[in-house]
């Protein structure tokens, strides 16, 4: 039961993500919820 409580809860996530997307600007996701996108925007900007 508690897979398919978070299986909902992602793809709650994934759809609020992409809806964020359309209104708010391109590669929603990535640059602010993905964790990776915040591990590469660390090291991009300490990288400059």
């Amino acid at each position: 039961m508690l897979w398919a409580e978070l299986f909902k809860f992602i793809l709650f996530i994934v759809f609020i993500a992409l809806t964020l997307q359309v209104f708010y600007k391109n590669r929603t996701w990535c640059t602010t919820l993905c964790p990776m996108g915040k591990i590469y925007k660390g090291i991009i900007k300490y990288k400059i």
